[in-house]
């Protein structure tokens, strides 16, 4: 999955807290 924010700040760093924001919001339910 190619984003354009891959470029801004770490791609890590969103990868991270969208994997987050993804689980948080599964778990949630």
């Amino acid at each position: 999955m190619e984003n354009p924010y891959y470029g801004i700040g770490n791609p890590e760093s969103l990868k991270y807290n969208l994997s987050g924001k993804w689980s948080r919001q599964i778990t949630h339910k």
